[in-house]
């Protein structure tokens, strides 16, 4: 075991590493050491000069009630980023990696040895399936760091100059990241994204907006400021356009040239709340899709200390809030049509590619190397999945909201004009609810109303009060009656059904319910009726040798039931009815018919989401719909 406390070969100070995996470490005197078989050697990487991110050395926090201390960190200047990868000391003794960048957190904790070599990671291809120690995955990302610099006492197996990362998802959730230290030296870290919040981190820096860069612009000679330094990757000049970039060894170059000017409807410099984050508008670019359709929508670019970097996309007046996620969904090349996220499926809604056509303030990305990202756009209103793809085919999900213009306003304080909305935003919640929610909520209520049903016709006891068969002999009115009827539920329904062999002729049943004490009378009108000949050599019959009918929510009592049968006085006479009354009986009719205005809400609900799909997939090149059919 390494000693724990090394003293710098340059200036004596003294080192203390707190775990035995801590290898870097930045003395006061501004040399970065590495601990190597008990002594300290100078690197010549650089020790970080100006920090300005809030977190720092001595930053400590929790996670899932663990407490930690943030030692030190490793900043990687990877392709067109960069990322920060920090010593996690947790007070139990655990050594973790916490790669920190642009707002997204992710926990790094390591797992071993990996049955995979250097070779077939340089054959690994990204949005393949790719097995690691039994498991499969799919690729998702690769990254190269060529050049880093660090701060405090810092974690970076085998300090090498610079080193391969590899970011694998599996399918049922869950990611491994691989480290190629070097050559066949690879390991494996189980990944889990966190946010901020989550870790409830204390004696932080205070409040900065990364680094700022002022200089003269090389076009017009008017100063230019590139805000959010090292993170921002290319700014414009608001003066002439012209555009500049930062490469990979931090220095600015200049680049294109805006082809053509727009104005920003949301100044820069404007700050607001959003989605309960604290916003500075720092960007804005014009976009422009790179094929048949050319739309072209309007970007800005919001910054945030710990929320990183997040985009307000606005098209036709609709407006989206996007925010770049690791923890985004995991697919296969070439992408499928549909995808689940957290079991909510979102529709392929887009793929273009896209350039920059006017640009003004400060990016996370080189606003002149846009043209070969691939981007897909899924959505399910009010929310999106924006999936691009650069041209070292890496996957960057972002997900999207939808947020009304009126709530920007009010949360920049913006009282000038936002474009008027056009039709139907892709994600705008606008009588929008998928089709299998429709069927789901649906089929739910059936089941309740049939519950219910069950619940309330339990009881029901069809208890038969009368039955009988009348003849009418040489009569066309038949009476009967009964005495002492008792009913003894507090309310409940009767039924009085009739049957009669009739012929082009009808039969009525006239019944009467006397309350005995009371004199309160309960009537039911209730006959027969059926009809047949023939017309154009065609027979026909209407009407039913057998109806019935209800009484409802007779109460209790000691009751005489009075019937009185009347045919009708022809030739064609019927000789007899049948006449059945039942107290407490279960009623279908309430359940059909409650079943049928059931049914109406779905069905209505679909055209009218249907209506509104139609419009917001009319700009869509994977519409379901067909409107030269339609129209």
């Amino acid at each position: 075991m390494e000693p724990s406390i090394l003293n710098c070969p340059r200036c004596g100070t003294a080192h203390h590493f707190a775990h035995e995996a801590l290898n870097l470490s930045v003395c006061t005197c501004g040399a970065l050491l590495r601990r190597n078989s008990g002594k300290l050697e100078p690197l010549p990487n650089s020790a970080i000069s100006k920090p300005v991110e809030p977190l720092q050395p001595g930053s400590t926090g929790s996670w899932e009630g663990r407490s930690f201390t943030l030692s030190g960190r490793v900043r990687c200047q990877l392709e067109g980023s960069v990322f920060n990868y920090w010593a996690l000391l947790f007070d139990d003794g655990e050594l973790a990696l916490l790669g920190e960048g642009y707002g997204l957190y992710v926990l790094l904790r390591p797992k071993g040895a990996v049955d995979i070599d250097s070779g077939e990671l340089d054959h690994l291809k990204i949005g393949r399936d790719q097995t690691v120690n039994g498991v499969e995955y799919t690729a998702t990302a690769r990254d190269s760091c060529e050049r880093w610099e660090a701060e405090g006492v810092a974690w970076l197996p085998l300090a090498r100059q610079s080193f391969r990362s590899f970011v694998l998802s599996a399918a049922g959730g869950g990611e491994l990241w691989l480290f190629e230290w070097a050559r066949n030296e690879v390991q494996s870290f189980d990944a889990v994204w966190v946010n901020a919040s989550d870790l409830h981190f204390v004696n932080t820096r205070p409040s900065l907006l990364g680094e700022a860069v002022s200089m003269p612009c090389p076009s017009c000679n008017k100063t230019v400021t590139l805000q959010g330094l090292p993170y921002a990757q290319s700014g414009a000049c608001a003066h002439c356009g012209k555009h500049f970039r930062r490469n990979d060894r931090g220095t600015i170059t200049k680049g294109d040239s805006n082809g053509e000017y727009s104005l920003p409807d949301l100044p820069l410099g404007s700050k607001g709340r959003v989605f309960g984050a604290d916003y500075e508008i720092v960007g804005f670019a014009v976009k422009e899709e790179q094929n048949a359709y050319h739309a072209r929508w309007r970007e800005y670019v919001l910054w945030n200390e710990w929320e990183g970097y997040a985009f307000l996309s606005e098209f036709d007046g609709h407006w989206i809030f996007l925010r770049e996620r690791g923890e985004g969904p995991a697919i296969r090349q070439p992408a499928p049509d549909t995808l689940v996220f957290d079991k909510e499926p979102y529709q392929k809604y887009n793929r273009y590619h896209y350039k920059v056509v006017f640009a003004q303030g400060s990016f996370p990305y080189d606003i002149d190397d846009v043209e070969s990202t691939e981007v897909y756009e899924y959505i399910s209103p009010p929310e999106m999945w924006s999936c691009e793809i650069d041209k070292r085919a890496c996957f960057a999900w972002y997900h999207g909201q939808h947020i009304a213009g009126r709530e920007l306003s009010k949360a920049f304080a913006h009282n000038g004009y936002l474009p008027p909305k056009q039709g139907v935003g892709a994600v705008e919640p606008r009588a929008f609810i998928a089709p299998g929610k429709i069927a789901l909520v649906a089929a739910g209520g059936i089941v309740f109303l049939l519950l219910l049903h069950l619940l309330l016709t339990w009881p029901s006891r069809d208890h038969v009060l009368l039955d009988e068969n009348l003849a009418f002999d040489n009569r066309d009115t038949v009476s009967l009656s009964r005495n002492d009827i008792y009913l003894d539920r507090d309310q409940a329904n009767v039924e009085v059904e009739v049957w009669s062999p009739v012929t082009n002729s009808w039969v009525e049943v006239s019944t009467s319910l006397i309350d005995k004490r009371s004199g309160q009378e309960y009537g039911l009108e209730q006959g027969v009726e059926y009809y047949e000949g023939y017309d154009g050599g065609e027979s026909w019959s209407e009407g039913s040798r057998h109806e019935s009918g209800y009484l409802t929510a007779v109460p209790s009592g000691n009751y005489l039931l009075q019937l009185q049968v009347q045919r009708e006085p022809m030739l064609a006479r019927t000789d007899s009815a049948r006449v059945r009354v039942t107290y407490d009986v279960p009623m279908m009719r309430n359940f059909w018919l409650s079943l049928l205005t059931l049914l109406g809400w779905p069905l209505v609900t679909y055209l009218r989401v249907r209506s509104s799909e139609r419009s917001r997939w009319y700009n869509s090149p994977f519409t379901p719909f067909n409107y030269d059919e339609e129209s």
